[in-house]
């Protein structure tokens, strides 16, 4: 998220951090039964396990860079 993150302020872009406050939100069993997409329980649980969970974008901007190979 940081490279991002960089481009926006870069480019002169407002970044704002938009999260869930759901209780629910990071329930792979409830967010698979509400989706209007199909996604599937499993598929869901993946995108949470990978979720970045940042509260500042100064938290964002201090975190090491790291990539991920995708599935």
């Amino acid at each position: 998220m940081r490279k991002y993150v960089e481009m926006a302020q870069r480019y002169g872009y407002e970044v704002d951090i938009q999260t869930s406050d759901t209780d629910w939100a990071c329930d792979a069993r409830q967010c698979s039964k509400k989706n209007s997409h199909g996604v599937p329980e499993d598929k869901i649980q993946q995108m949470l396990d990978n979720f970045e969970k940042y509260t500042s974008l100064e938290d964002i901007l201090k975190a090491e860079m790291t990539y991920r190979k995708r599935n």
